[in-house]
């Protein structure tokens, strides 16, 4: 499909960005942080961005401890937030919220010359309403920073597989392994790679050695993720071997968040929803085209890929949401101009009602939050208009009488305190070392 005309994408890229801006930065700072993982990671960036000299952007710390459980990167971006915004609540979050909103943009070009201007936009749409999406898009970890850097090299690299031989080497897909690789380690690399060798695989090429230029994809891996690794190396010895060993034991007996091996299997339709009531169709058509597959391979690919390790969260499968966004988007957008076979009619119908009942027990439970918490009228208006916002509030915003505020007002530690109507400084010291 050809692509669209540029005023018309440039338009679409515009309204997109609107609809998804409003939903990611909207209040973030309005609500105290959720949890301890977020406390967690946002008091690690607080000190690197009080502390001195150049150690402190090399070896995080935690209580003025030394933090080794992560690369930097990530609280590269959180510092920079805060030299820009001021250390707050809502700065520790928009490093996340730029990001989903890059990524929808990422998905939303991508989609554009391969199933036109309506397809591109109903994909945009798709992402950024997914009830995961949305709700880490709003919340300060590190997933979402990675599932860009991750999605952006995939991305990358199919569109790299669907050119004409000879190639020139996939650069961009390499730049983005490395940055990946700096917010959560190799794990970055294998995220990458795996999906594109199953494109690969899926589309039985033949590739040449020359075309991947790996020296020069090597070379730039180095120069992005050297730096790092050679100061940690003469700063804090013992970095990247405690680092090595707190992933390693993710595999272990002993790993947190030890979970089954069907875990992802429940979660992954739960961060995708509302849109996994309407995706079997979407993924009926999908597995009857070369491309559907290779994308349906990726979405498969990252949890099963997840799967190995004991440790499990739900959040690290976001990575497997965009090729999810990219299968419905363009279904929907076909079926809304051309209509649906009677066999998808049956589906979409049940999967709507469902859906309508879903965010109808959202709505009647926002409109009892509010007699604890003051949700602005955009919020009212979104659930109104049934953009299935259920989760996002239920998952982000803890009304100022409930347990997670309480615990966020009575977390106090001496010093270290932020300035700000929350308090987030005392919070961040006590829930982040839980």
């Amino acid at each position: 499909m050809g692509a669209p005309g540029v005023h018309r994408s440039a338009l679409g890229a515009l309204l997109l960005a609107v609809v998804a801006g409003g939903l990611f930065f909207q209040d973030l700072g309005r609500y105290p942080l959720w949890d301890p993982d977020e406390a967690r990671h946002a008091e690690v960036a607080r000190e690197m961005a009080t502390g001195q000299g150049l150690r402190r952007f090399i070896s995080p710390t935690l209580g003025l401890q030394p933090y080794r459980e992560k690369p930097p990167g990530y609280y590269w971006l959180l510092t920079a937030s805060y030299a820009l915004r001021g250390p707050s609540d809502g700065a520790a979050r928009a490093v996340n919220a730029t990001a989903a909103l890059a990524l929808v943009m990422a998905v939303y070009l991508w989609a554009l010359p391969r199933v036109g201007l309506r397809g591109a936009f109903t994909v945009g749409l798709v992402a950024a309403t997914c009830g995961g999406w949305f709700g880490l898009a709003r919340y300060a970890n590190l997933d979402m920073v990675f599932t860009l850097f991750v999605s952006a090299g995939v991305l990358a690299g199919l569109a790299w597989l669907e050119r004409s031989p000879p190639r020139r080497p996939p650069v961009l897909t390499y730049a983005a392994a490395g940055l990946a690789t700096l917010v959560k380690g190799p794990l970055g690399f294998v995220l990458i790679g795996a999906p594109l060798v199953a494109a690969v695989v899926l589309r039985r090429e033949r590739l040449a050695l020359r075309e991947l230029g790996l020296v020069r994809g090597t070379l730039i891996v180095v120069a992005i993720i050297a730096p790092f690794v050679v100061a940690a190396a003469v700063l804090d010895p013992d970095y990247l071997t405690a680092f090595a060993a707190t992933n390693a034991k993710r595999f272990s007996a002993h790993a947190p968040h030890a979970a089954p091996f069907y875990y992802y299997a429940m979660w992954l339709p739960v961060l995708a929803m509302p849109w996994t009531l309407l995706a079997l169709p979407a993924v009926r058509e999908a597995a009857g085209n070369p491309r559907g597959r290779v994308l349906l391979a990726w979405a498969v690919v990252v949890p099963a890929l997840m799967t190995l390790a004991r440790g499990k969260l739900a959040t690290y499968v976001l990575p497997a949401l965009p090729p999810i966004a990219l299968v419905i988007g363009p279904y929907l957008a076909r079926v809304s101009r051309h209509g649906a076979t009677v066999e998808d009619d049956i589906w979409l119908r049940g999967g709507g009602w469902c859906a309508t009942a879903l965010v109808a027990a959202a709505g009647i439970g926002v409109a009892v939050a509010r007699w604890w918490y003051a949700i602005p009228a955009i919020g009212i208006m979104v659930i109104v208009r049934r953009e299935r916002r259920l989760d996002h509030r239920v998952a982000v915003v803890a009304p100022p009488s409930s347990p997670a505020s309480a615990a966020a007002r009575d977390a106090g530690r001496d010093g270290h305190a932020l300035p700000g109507d929350d308090p987030m400084g005392r919070t961040c010291r006590q829930r982040g070392a839980q």
